[in-house]
């Protein structure tokens, strides 16, 4: 089981309450905060793990976020032709939501409104010791073909 993290800590509360007091939240992603470790259990989606994670997920399977994006630095890598969004909240405010995204070259975009048609790219978590088969290109029409025996020896 692998931990996807929606890390929604709250960096600034901005003046804002639950009693209905607006103002503005700021999460950690708006302060160029990014951390790989998910800061609460509850943000740390799993499918049946609950000792690392809260079991939320029907399927192993989550979205990247901005830290895991930095962590590829290679645009080629990010670029789908498309825009997609990332998993982390970037700021909720009097009028608007916006969030991180991924443009169709590969770049990150801070922040944009959520109110912007764009995509997911999903990610899985493989095993150590799978094996990858060669072929496919990761495109619909073409995906990546992966061996889940887990047998490194041939």
């Amino acid at each position: 089981d692998t931990v996807f993290c929606n890390d929604r800590t709250i960096d600034d509360i901005g003046g804002w309450s639950e009693t209905g007091t607006l103002g503005t939240l700021e999460f950690k992603a708006y302060n160029g905060k990014y951390y790989l470790k998910c800061a609460n259990k509850s943000d740390a989606f799993t499918v049946s793990d609950t000792t690392k994670g809260n079991g939320a997920l029907d399927y192993p399977v989550g979205l990247l976020t901005t830290a895991e994006h930095s962590l590829i630095g290679n645009y080629t890598a990010n670029k789908t032709g498309a825009d997609y969004w990332s998993s982390a909240p970037y700021y909720f405010g009097l009028s608007n939501v916006t969030g991180n995204y991924v443009d169709m070259t590969g770049y990150w975009n801070l922040y944009t409104f959520v109110d912007h048609d764009r995509g997911v790219r999903p990610s899985i978590s493989l095993k150590p010791g799978t094996k990858f088969v060669t072929g496919g290109d990761g495109s619909v029409s073409n995906p990546y073909e992966v061996d889940m025996t887990n047998d490194m020896a041939n």
